[in-house]
C-alpha cells in the first residue's frame, strides 16, 4: 500500500469541510445545526477512502486534462484530487463537487 501525503491546500480543504459539517448553530441560522459526530464519520470514511486509493490508486478518474498525472475520486459531495509519487499518494486537494458535474466519478 502507498503511502498517503496531504499537502497543505489539502490540509486547509478538509479542516473547512470538517468545520462546515460541524458549524455551531449559535454562528450560524438554527437551520444549519452542525454535527461534530457527522464531522468525525466523515473523516473516519475519508480515511477508509484514502486507504482504498492508496491499496488501488487506479480506481481514481484520470484528469489529465487538467494536471499531468492528477487523478481525482468523489466522496459524498466532495472530490478528492490526487496524484502518485513514487510510492506516496498525495492529497492535493478536497473540492466540493458541482451538483450533477460527477466529476469525481
Amino acid at each position: 500500500m502507498l503511502e498517503i501525503k496531504f499537502t497543505f491546500q489539502a490540509c486547509e480543504d478538509l479542516s473547512m469541510v470538517w468545520d462546515s459539517i460541524a458549524a455551531d448553530a449559535g454562528a450560524w441560522q438554527a437551520t444549519l445545526v452542525g454535527d461534530r459526530n457527522a464531522a468525525d464519520a466523515f473523516a473516519a470514511r475519508l480515511r477508509h477512502h484514502l486507504e482504498s486509493l492508496a491499496a488501488s490508486p487506479e480506481m481514481g478518474l484520470e484528469r489529465n486534462e487538467l494536471l499531468h498525472g492528477l487523478r481525482s475520486s468523489a466522496l459524498s459531495r466532495y472530490t478528492l484530487f490526487y496524484r502518485l509519487r513514487g510510492q506516496t499518494l498525495e492529497l492535493l486537494r478536497v473540492l466540493v463537487t458541482p451538483h450533477g458535474t460527477g466529476l469525481g466519478r
